[in-house]
């Protein structure tokens, strides 16, 4: 067999190996376009031009990577213009582009790390968060990561109804292909119990508003029953329908 051949094997099963690593808990939705990444599986909505989630295996080898960060923000080729954001949305907006799956989760090879700065995997965000709570919360998964060896997360902006018509909103549409400006934003972490010898499943999750907001990220505490409520999205789908629905109603802290 060619030995370029067989390189070409090795790499789709790697690929495909990581797919499902990424979707280990289900797929929330697939009403959208599915994007999967060597780092990140997500769905875009290629009307609101934001990712509806962002779901990915985060370990603690992955967490020892040592590729730099690489400000590399661009559109997505691989999806059509007309139907993503372009880097000219965002500019004089008062939004950052904030990466869901965060570069600094993403150090583990230069492709991973310049696929986060594609804006499939970028929402519109208060300054205020990208740089204070919304950080904060990154850092804290990154530590929980790093004492449980492993974990998996789950995020993205939630447009809730505002005005009760049973439509989702959203705060402003920016830039040319009006991209829609998150009312909040969620951001699921899954871990296993190190402690348990039955390695019982451990969830944190979180909702925060995209508006000025003075509280810390405990009081953003929330369930997953919460944010599926708010996104009409199905987490954790891959586990028996009992326990799936004894975690999701939990509201836990940070280990």
């Amino acid at each position: 067999m060619n030995k370029f051949f067989i390189i070409f094997l090795l790499t789709v099963s790697a690929s495909s190996k990581n797919q499902v690593d990424h979707l280990k808990y289900g797929t929330p939705s697939t009403n959208g376009t599915i994007l999967y990444r060597e780092g990140y599986v997500l769905l875009h909505d290629n009307s609101k031009k934001v990712p509806l989630w962002v779901s990915y295996h985060l370990t603690k080898e992955h967490l020892q990577g040592t590729q730099e960060r690489v400000d590399k923000f661009q559109a997505d080729p691989d999806l059509p213009i007309g139907e993503r954001a372009e880097l000219l949305d965002y500019k004089g907006s008062a939004y950052d582009m904030v990466q869901m799956a965060p570069a600094a989760d993403m150090k583990r090879s230069y492709k991973v790390m310049v696929e986060s700065f594609y804006l499939s995997n970028i929402c519109p965000q208060l300054p205020q968060h990208s740089k204070g709570l919304w950080r904060s919360i990154e850092k804290s998964v990154r530590a929980m990561t790093n004492k449980s060896g492993e974990g998996w997360v789950i995020c993205g902006p939630i447009f809730k109804d505002l005005d009760g018509d049973g439509i989702g909103d959203y705060l402003e549409r920016i830039g040319s292909n009006k991209v829609w400006v998150p009312t909040h934003f969620y951001k699921i972490s899954v871990f296993h119990d190190v402690d348990d010898v039955n390695h019982e499943i451990f969830t944190i999750s979180f909702i925060i508003p995209n508006k000025t907001f003075t509280d810390n990220f405990v009081a953003c505490l929330t369930t997953i029953d919460n944010i599926e409520v708010l996104t009409g999205l199905d987490f954790l789908n891959k586990l028996p329908d009992d326990i799936e629905e004894e975690v999701e109603s939990r509201k836990e802290l940070p280990l």
